[in-house]
């Protein structure tokens, strides 16, 4: 299995992005991985690689890379090369350019000025601490719309610092989407009869930038049709589906699957100061992402026959259901 990785261009417009396809013209699957460029890779963002690559692959697709670089302040300097750099070494295919969350800045204004249109936002000046201390800012903040017929660079520049711009749940136009099902190809269906269960999830932060939740929701609905990640971001898909459904954007299939913990039921990550992966041996450290996925184990010696394999082999229904693993 060769990698296709051509250059790191970034498409800076919605419809480049959406045009990018197989080369056959079809619409086959197109699954994708998404690091932050806050470190290396560990296992854990290695076991999110094989699961969403093969799971592509399997399913005759492509397999996108997308570096989300939306937020400066975790941004460790390198880290997307070394990311990418640590892909190639592993055999992931990356197909066609690799795509810049900081890049797509104006596809995310537009779709924030889209829900504008449907009066479905407001600012909100409320601390994370009150949240936290069960404040709820439905109430008093909500009256605060953004109004859709002042110009939202304007609003933007006038709220930063000042107010986080946040989805009202209890809008009649939000409610239409009601009752919300999320589907998933591992883990259980979630439903939500009544959506103000959600919260008021935060679409542009109070610091100017555009939150995770939006810029990914936009992403994920343009041309991508699977969706292949841990279990820690599962919470996270009924926000992004509503947002999805409210822009009258695609939804791709969802696919949680556990999270690799260590002994002490912690998440493996860069907070936790899980192991860089970057100089091991790429074939064991894939077998072990592999057995963790649930696999067929896979009698291989060179990368492309673990792949080619793994394209044929890949069972989703023996990826196992729970939300968190430990590492063996």
């Amino acid at each position: 299995m060769q990698n296709s990785r051509r250059s790191a261009r970034a498409p800076n417009s919605l419809s480049e992005l959406s045009s990018k396809g197989s080369s056959s013209g079809s619409k086959a699957s197109l699954g994708r991985f998404a690091p932050t460029p806050s470190g290396d890779m560990h296992f854990g963002s290695l076991v999110a690689a094989t699961a969403s690559c093969a799971d592509a692959l399997n399913r005759g697709g492509e397999h996108w890379v997308r570096i989300d670089d939306i937020d400066p302040p975790r941004i460790v300097q390198g880290s997307a090369e070394r990311i990418v750099h640590a892909l190639e070494r592993f055999g992931v295919t990356i197909s066609g350019d690799i795509v810049f969350q900081s890049t797509r800045q104006n596809a995310y204004q537009d779709a924030l000025q889209q829900l504008a249109e449907l009066d479905v936002l407001f600012a909100c000046a409320c601390s994370r601490q009150s949240l936290f201390q069960g404040h709820s800012c439905q109430a008093g903040c909500k009256k605060n719309r953004i109004p859709p017929n002042v110009p939202l660079r304007q609003q933007l520049e006038q709220l930063k610092n000042h107010a986080a711009i946040r989805l009202d749940t209890t809008h009649p136009r939000v409610k239409q989407c009601a009752p919300l099902s999320v589907t998933d190809r591992i883990q259980p269906v979630q439903n939500f009869p009544d959506l103000a269960v959600l919260g008021t999830p935060v679409l542009w932060r109070k610091d100017g930038l555009v939150s995770y939740l939006l810029a990914t929701s936009i992403d994920d609905s343009n041309g991508v049709t699977d969706v292949v990640r841990g279990a820690d971001l599962l919470a996270g898909s009924s926000a992004q589906q509503l947002i999805m459904e409210l822009l009258m954007r695609p939804v791709p299939s969802w696919a949680h699957f556990p999270c690799a913990v260590d002994e002490h039921q912690q998440k493996l990550g860069k907070q936790t100061s899980a192991a860089s992966i970057h100089d091991a041996p790429p074939l064991p450290l894939l077998q072990k992402a592999w057995q963790f996925l649930g696999q067929t184990p896979i009698a291989c010696v060179t990368l492309t026959e673990f792949w080619n394999e793994a394209a044929d082999s890949w069972a989703i229904s023996n990826v196992p259901k729970e939300q968190t693993l430990k590492i063996t």
